[in-house]
């Protein structure tokens, strides 16, 4: 089913053209991350994320759904103890793949709160914001709080709903300027 992302509407000048989103996320993690340092993910999830994490040459810090009453639930307890084992960056699949599953407010709250209390950068992948399996709203990160907005980059593109995997064609929305500024020029330099 899809439907449009409630409570988002990107301020144009946020927004940065790029390819796909993992040529995005692998951008955004040589530009704010540096070799070795950890990115917690959510487990199950897209293989891909694990290759670019790795092939960075990032740690990999895996933080397992756990799967209860036929849906998969936040583990923050575990996360809260990845953050603070010196993880730098956070790649949230939002909506969850391959689970289908729309993150709460009330649940993206305490997690950004986590990130806040340990300077925990957050990369956002919505690609699959349209297309959800129940009537649960899709919240956008950095639609939280303005301190999520500051600290995330959200990656989405049409490829998914629209059946366009071969055009490229994504967007990373990023309030902070500072951080806009430096990944255009980081892009720039690398052409991608």
């Amino acid at each position: 089913m899809v439907r449009a992302p409630a409570h988002w509407s990107p301020v144009l000048e946020t927004l940065l053209p790029a390819p796909a989103i993992m040529p995005s996320v692998a951008a955004i993690l040589r530009t704010f991350t540096k070799p070795g340092d950890g990115l917690i993910v959510q487990s199950p999830v897209y293989s891909p994320y694990f290759e670019v994490i790795q092939g960075n040459g990032r740690v990999l810090l895996t933080n397992r759904l756990r799967r209860q009453n036929n849906e998969y639930e936040l583990d923050l307890e575990d996360f809260e103890r990845l953050a603070a084992s010196g993880a730098k960056a956070f790649l949230l699949c939002n909506p969850h793949n391959p689970a289908g599953r729309a993150w709460t407010q009330e649940e993206l709250g305490p997690l950004n709160d986590v990130c806040e209390r340990y300077g925990i950068l957050v990369i956002s992948d919505d690609i699959h914001c349209d297309i959800r399996l129940s009537d649960r709203p899709h919240i956008v990160f950095s639609c939280i709080s303005d301190d999520a907005a500051e600290k995330s980059f959200i990656c989405t593109a049409p490829t998914k709903t629209f059946n366009l995997a071969e055009v490229p064609s994504a967007t990373i929305s990023v309030a902070n300027k500072k951080r806009r500024n430096e990944l255009l020029v980081a892009c720039r330099r690398r052409s991608w």
